[in-house]
Order: C-alpha cells, then sequence, then structure tokens
C-alpha cells in the first residue's frame, strides 16, 4: 500500500470518529488530528484529487447554480479547470433539462424563483391547499 492510499484510509477512519465518538475525548483526538491532516497530504496531494480530504481538489463539472454558490461560499479556493472545460463536449439537451429540473425541484416550496421567458424572475406561491387526490374518507 502507497503513502496516499495509507492516508485515504487513516482519514476514513478519522472521519467515522469524528461522526461517530465513544467518549468526548476521542471526538477530541479525531477532531485535533483532521485539523492537521492538510499538512499531512501535501506530497501526495495529486494522488488523492477528489477525496475529499483538505487540501487536495475536487473535479467535478458543476451546474451554473452551484459553480456560483461555491464561488460566493469558498471564494479564491474555488477555481475553473478551463482547459477541461474547453476539451469537454457539451450536451446542450443535458443543460436545458438541468435548468428545468432546477425549477422543478422547487414546486413544493411556498416560494421559488424561476426564471420565465427572457431572464425575468417572477416568484411562484405553493398551493394554498391540498390538491385533491380523488379520494374520498368514509
Amino acid at each position: 500500500m502507497n503513502r496516499a492510499e495509507t492516508l485515504q484510509q487513516q482519514h476514513d477512519r478519522l472521519c467515522f470518529l469524528r461522526a461517530f465518538p465513544r467518549s468526548a475525548a476521542e471526538l477530541r483526538r479525531a477532531e485535533s488530528a483532521l485539523a492537521g491532516f492538510e499538512r499531512r497530504v501535501t506530497r501526495v496531494k495529486d494522488e488523492l484529487d477528489n477525496s475529499g480530504i483538505a487540501g487536495t481538489s475536487c473535479r467535478y463539472p458543476y451546474n451554473h447554480t452551484m459553480a456560483t454558490w461555491l464561488a460566493a461560499r469558498y471564494g479564491r479556493a474555488v477555481t475553473i479547470d478551463w482547459k477541461a472545460y474547453k476539451r469537454h463536449a457539451w450536451d446542450e439537451v443535458a443543460a436545458l433539462l438541468s435548468l428545468a429540473v432546477a425549477c422543478a425541484e422547487n414546486e413544493g416550496s411556498t416560494t421559488t424563483t424561476c426564471r420565465r421567458g427572457s431572464g425575468s424572475r417572477r416568484p411562484r406561491r405553493a398551493a394554498a391547499r391540498p390538491i385533491s387526490s380523488g379520494c374520498s374518507r368514509a
């Protein structure tokens, strides 16, 4: 087992101990070890891409909404891989579907904002009363 694999296993174990500590002392030890973990992966961080370990890269073709949120939340820690972007064969139908699905996913909320027509935004309100299923209670 190489160094990167060993670090990945140690990180997974520490995350488990952080999530399910048997005692307060075990929680403190796990948090302390995770806080310094980024320094341990410096030499092998390229081998740990997409691992979720602090200090490593996470590459994913996020949609515009998610990319905007990540950039707003994490600032300079978020970068665009322009080389990969230019090489990617974009599926325009999938891009349009992701916009439609994003709006549809919010249908059940009390207010949602969806783009309509020429980019205007208009809030939508959920139904004030439940929709009847056609079944009656006896």
